[in-house]
Parts: structure tokens; C-alpha cells; sequence
């Protein structure tokens, strides 16, 4: 397998979500992005992994699924369907050979391991019990995310202008205004959009297998880190102390990620 690992290269690309993504490899030619943090996130351009399934490398399923995985994917028969879930599984592989083994990712094997979904559909790491997988994707990207334990939480949202017609079932006045105090120049769709994404990050964490999501999470405290940066604090039905989940602000897109993170 050919992996090249670039540190600390910038990509070729613009868009703010790259400004978090900052490192980039290559696997079979294909391009796949990641943050050095204490925790992995990895990230796919489904654009790129769609025309490098169409013109360059078709065989990348073969070459980089396992056969459990193989399998389930060959079921998937609508494009863009098949295109996320594949790029998120890309996206978790790398992610966890990166925590795995950061300096001897080029000898790893992608196709050696599965992550296959468990009965409440969250992907799980197979074999192992001290990894945790949250895969995500939105509009033309897929992400994931990798830290030590059972669970953690990771959403990828475009900031959307139907959020405040929706506010009411996601969201409280209350909550709202904890936003504004701590970020006042966020406009309405990216507060509303915050809000739902790190819902969304708490409930593939701790609510995978409950049917009251939002309602049961209620944000409490806001850290302001800079003007794209927060973390919130949220309670969590009966789980205790208070869930803290990053909140990384990069339009179009909010970036919401929890997790035991430093186990």
C-alpha cells in the first residue's frame, strides 16, 4: 500500500474548513486531510473520492475495505449513498491509523481492519474495545473522528437557513441567549447551527440508543476560545459532570466534536 504522509502542508485550498484539516496524505493517489490534535479527525472531499472512483482509481473499495466491509458496501445502490459511506469509512481508517501509530502509518493495511455498524447503526472499530469511531458527513465532505474509549461524537453541518423555522424542536429561547452573550456577532443560521451540531455530536456519543435527543441535552455554559471557537458545556439526561463538546466554526460548515480525549 502507498501511503505518503505531508506534515505540515497547507492544501492547495482556500475554503475555511482547511484551516482545521491543515495536514493532508495520500493513499493511492487519492487525497484524504487530518488535524494534529490529541484525538484524529480525518477528512474526504466526496467531489475528489467520486471522480477518483470514476476516472482514476475504481478499485479503491477493493483495495481499502475489508471483506465485511466489502460486502455491506456493494448493498449501497444510490451514488451519492455509496460515495459517503465510503468516504467515511476512508475518512475513520485513517483517522485510526493516525492514533494508532502516527510515525508508521505507510506499513499499516486499510483493508486489515473493519468498522462495521452495531444494532443502533453507530460505526464500531471490530476486535478491539479502546477505540472509538463517530463518522459524519455534509454536502460535499465526510469526516471522523477516533479517541480512546467506547464512544465519542462528531457532526458535520452546512449552516442552513431552514434551522429557524425548525428552532423550536431542537433548540430553547434560554439556550439561544447563552450563544448571543458569548458569540453576539454570530449570525441566526450559524447559532442555530451550532446549537444543532453539537446536539447532534452528544447524541452519537451518549444517545445512540434513545429516542429523545434534543430534548435531552440542554446547553448550560459557553467557553469563548476566539471568534470561531467555543466549547459548550451541555447536561446530558443522567449522565454527569457536564459534556463538553468543541465547537469549530468554519463557514459553510460547523464542526461539533466530543469525547474522552485525553484517557
Amino acid at each position: 500500500m502507498n501511503i505518503t504522509t505531508h506534515c505540515s502542508q497547507q492544501p492547495a485550498h482556500t475554503e475555511p474548513i482547511f484551516s482545521f484539516f491543515t495536514e493532508q496524505l495520500t493513499i493511492h493517489k487519492f487525497p484524504i486531510f487530518y488535524t494534529q490534535l490529541p484525538v484524529r479527525v480525518a477528512l474526504v472531499d466526496l467531489d475528489t473520492l467520486n471522480q477518483a472512483l470514476e476516472q482514476q482509481q475504481p478499485d479503491i473499495p477493493q483495495l481499502l475495505l475489508s471483506p465485511e466491509e466489502q460486502t455491506l458496501f456493494s448493498r449501497f445502490s444510490y451514488p451519492k449513498r455509496r460515495r459517503e459511506w465510503l468516504g467515511g469509512r476512508l475518512a475513520a481508517k485513517t483517522a485510526l491509523l493516525l492514533f494508532n501509530d502516527r510515525k508508521n502509518i505507510a506499513e499499516k493495511q486499510m483493508a486489515d481492519f473493519s468498522i462495521l455498524p452495531d444494532s443502533h447503526g453507530r460505526p464500531v472499530l471490530q476486535d478491539t474495545v479502546d477505540r472509538a469511531v463517530s463518522i459524519t458527513h455534509s454536502s460535499r465532505f465526510a469526516a471522523a473522528l477516533t479517541a480512546h474509549g467506547t464512544n465519542c461524537g462528531l457532526d458535520l453541518q452546512k449552516i442552513s437557513s431552514r434551522l429557524p423555522e425548525l428552532a423550536n424542536r431542537f433548540t430553547t429561547p434560554a439556550e439561544i441567549q447563552r450563544v448571543k452573550r458569548i458569540a453576539p456577532k454570530l449570525e441566526k443560521n450559524t447559532l442555530l447551527t451550532t446549537i444543532w451540531t453539537a446536539k447532534e455530536a452528544i447524541k452519537k456519543r451518549l444517545l445512540f440508543n434513545k429516542a429523545a435527543i434534543f430534548s435531552a441535552t440542554s446547553i448550560e455554559q459557553i467557553q469563548f476560545l476566539s471568534k470561531n471557537e467555543h466549547i459548550f458545556f451541555c447536561r446530558v439526561e443522567e449522565f454527569t459532570p457536564l459534556q463538553a463538546v468543541q465547537i469549530h466554526i468554519l463557514p459553510p460548515y460547523v464542526l461539533a466534536l466530543t469525547g474522552d480525549f485525553h484517557a
